[in-house]
């Protein structure tokens, strides 16, 4: 609307749309999460929220520890008090993998759990495409360890990469592209490229090769980071963050990356596909 009036006071001669978030950071030299100076018009997250635009997002309130809030809601520091001090994260060393994982192990089958119960949901309405459960990670080697555990069938049976459910748990980070192994018949950057389709075409039925998008049957995706900016993956449902987040809108940021509805045909439909995240401080 305030567009609108602006157009009627002064004549609009050129628009431009920034999908990023349109707030400061932390060390900006401004109060974070304050919107640029030069916003004119804000459309925020709960007015999608209200007009349906986006899925609505549902954050963990199961708890079993009796703690009036979820450890969840703030997991880093969780797993930080729980390490013994020889593999606490400190500013010379980060925390061991291995450790890290051990201790978010709980989180990991939780949220694999919810993922399970949407993928039989998916199965029942005949979705052409399953649900989506993504794992941020802090670092590559992390990525790795948690990619291992997963596609091994550690977590569930429906995630693991064998010959009956193929490749359904994916990883992609900046090490991985790097040290890609070139396969029969292709270079190395050949094989960037292609691991680089897989992910652009998760949740997609067509795409501009031939047969099969390459990610239409991913199941989870392992990545260090929150994937590329536009990522427009209709499927995902939820988001586990194995990472801390130095800011609110970082991790607004990453639950951002499964607020995609999976119908844009009617609008006045509810969408029912929660989005299930686990936020960081």
């Amino acid at each position: 609307m305030a567009l609108y009036t602006l157009k009627r006071v002064r004549c609009i001669n050129f628009c431009t749309y920034f999908p990023a978030t349109l707030s400061y950071i932390q060390r900006s030299g401004y109060p974070e999460e304050e919107p640029f100076l030069w916003i004119v018009s804000d459309f925020g997250s709960v007015d999608t929220f209200e007009s349906s635009t986006v899925k609505i997002p549902k954050v963990p309130v199961d708890n079993v520890t009796g703690a009036f809030i979820p450890n969840t809601f703030d997991f880093e520091s969780v797993i930080q008090k729980e390490l013994p001090a020889s593999e606490r994260q400190t500013a010379r060393r980060r925390a061991k993998p291995e450790s890290v994982l051990r201790e978010a192990e709980g989180a990991l089958v939780t949220l694999a759990s919810e993922w399970k119960k949407t993928f039989e949901e998916f199965q029942k309405a005949g979705s052409p495409v399953p649900p989506v459960m993504i794992v941020v990670c802090d670092t590559t080697d992390l990525a790795k360890l948690v990619h291992e555990h997963i596609a091994k069938g550690n977590v569930l049976a429906e995630l693991e990469n064998n010959e009956q459910n193929g490749e359904v748990t994916f990883r992609i980070d900046t090490k991985l592209l790097a040290g890609a192994e070139a396969g029969e018949g292709e270079t190395k950057k050949e094989t960037a490229e292609r691991l680089r389709k897989v992910v652009d075409t998760i949740g997609k039925t067509e795409w501009e090769g031939e047969g099969d998008p390459p990610g239409r049957h991913i199941r989870c995706v392992v990545s260090v980071g929150m994937l590329n900016e536009g990522w427009d993956a209709q499927n995902v449902t939820q988001i586990l963050g194995l990472r801390a987040f130095t800011s609110q809108l970082l991790c607004e940021q990453v639950v951002g990356r499964g607020l995609r509805r999976m119908n844009y045909d009617d609008f006045s439909e509810p969408n029912t596909r929660m989005f299930t995240a686990y936020p960081l401080k």
